[in-house]
């Protein structure tokens, strides 16, 4: 099979480009040929098919005039490069299948127009929230809260609340954006198969009017052949992520000032990084040590030695890394009831759960996970069977594959090994495009 990955970084940047390049080497493992698409950035990955990658494109704000950000606001919605250049390669490649990832902004959805006019199946892993919300996160980062102003199509409201990187016009782009796509269908018409890691998003966007014969079940997989489990650990917890507002890092301050025995390292870095540690300072959390983001070696001994891994977030999670990679490590999860968190953590099973935002609960977790280290253990034995189980790279394979050959089977679609269209080189929506998708 030939298959076109697409995704707008090609760096490690974070759980979705590494799954991206683990996929990569999985599929060509088994035989398959496949190209890539993504934006050009100094960090990236060597590709065979960089040359048809589109110009890198700087979003931040901050670094960018007035007009500059007026013209930039375009781009991220309708991309003629990005569309030209993947239809090149899609003449060139002539692939069977594509697997969509990220592609909102750097590349945006105009290179679907590509991929349908070559009749290509499209099959897109759902990473976060972004068919649901302008800002992916559904979550306000000023009041640190849930927020689903935008459900039902209400995008404008995105707007007046700035939650695009707190700037009036990216969120006006983004708001515009979604509704243009949502007017054109090409979403729920173009795309073969929507592979959610979490029922909680599946749900959701049935809610939203995605049609449930092309939203499918994928979760995400942790690599158990190449995480060791350590069972039961040196008696220290662990929290490693992003330090950003809707990781619940706040409430889990104010949780270990409630059991200040307990000994506790965060890993990472993010925007709350120096408010965090100051905070630590005032409440005199000396148990507490900020290490920063470890990679390698360094962060998978922290991770091996710990007893248990916490993940407060307080945002609607998909299917996080963080918590499959812990159960690879054998580590029992305490972990907020939000989002596809609970599908992943069984409670009493293979971690706790506790209520987002409840700093006594999840004190109460910790200590109970601190004060019962064989039941800690026991937890964190069965976490590794479930990962082994149900969330292996080899389970997770099997899966998608099949989910390819079900794309490459429906009707409607080009066949494996039937030639793509050879002229999909329209740069705009025409007439047809519009009138197929409605």
């Amino acid at each position: 099979m030939r298959i076109l990955l697409i995704n707008k970084f090609f760096f490690g940047l974070g759980g979705t480009e590494t799954y991206l390049f683990e996929i990569r080497e999985a599929l060509k493992k088994a035989g398959h040929q496949v190209a890539e698409f993504a934006m050009r950035h100094p960090k990236n990955r060597p590709s065979e098919f960089s040359d048809y990658f589109v110009p890198e494109l700087d979003l931040e704000p901050a670094e960018l005039g007035f007009w500059d950000q007026v013209r930039s606001g375009g781009k991220v919605i309708y991309s003629r490069e990005a569309r030209r250049r993947l239809a090149r390669l899609i003449r060139d490649f002539q692939p069977d299948l594509a697997h969509l990832h990220n592609i909102h902004r750097q590349l945006t959805p105009s290179i679907l127009f590509a991929l349908h006019r070559a009749r290509v199946p499209m099959v897109w892993t759902l990473h976060d929230l972004q068919l649901a919300c302008p800002n992916h996160m559904m979550f306000d980062p000023e009041e640190e809260v849930i927020c689903e102003a935008c459900r039902g199509r209400k995008y404008y409201r995105a707007i007046s609340r700035e939650c695009i990187e707190g700037s009036p016009l990216a969120s006006a782009a983004g708001a515009l954006e979604s509704y243009l796509y949502a007017a054109l269908g090409i979403y729920r018409h173009w795309v073969t198969l929507f592979l959610s890691p979490s029922q909680f998003l599946r749900n959701l966007l049935r809610e939203e009017g995605f049609p449930s014969s092309r939203l499918v079940h994928l979760p995400n997989y942790a690599d158990t052949e190449r995480i060791r489990a350590q069972f039961g650990g040196e008696g220290y917890g662990l929290f490693a992520g992003r330090l950003s507002p809707e990781k619940g890092l706040h409430t889990l301050l104010s949780a270990l000032a409630r059991v200040p025995e307990q000994r506790f390292y965060i890993l990472g870095a993010g925007p709350l990084a120096f408010e965090l540690r100051r905070r630590a300072d005032h409440l005199g959390l000396k148990q507490v040590r900020f290490l920063g983001r470890l990679s390698g070696a360094n962060f998978e001994t922290m991770r091996r030695q710990a007893s248990f891994v916490v993940v407060p977030s307080e945002c609607y999670e998909n299917c996080p890394f963080s918590v499959l990679e812990a159960f690879a490590a054998g580590k029992a999860v305490l972990a907020s009831r939000i989002g596809g968190i609970p599908e992943l953590v069984r409670d009493g099973e293979t971690g706790l759960l506790f209520p987002p935002g409840d700093a006594e609960a999840l004190a109460a977790g910790i200590r109970r996970l601190a004060e019962h280290p064989r039941e800690t253990e026991a937890l964190g034995r069965q976490a590794r069977w479930v990962a082994e189980d149900e969330y292996s790279p080899a389970v997770h394979l099997d899966r998608l594959l099949a989910y390819y050959q079900r794309a490459l089977g429906k009707s409607g679609v080009r066949k494996e090994g039937e030639a793509a269209c050879p002229s999909a080189t329209p740069f705009l929506p025409s007439a047809t495009d519009a009138t197929h998708a409605a």
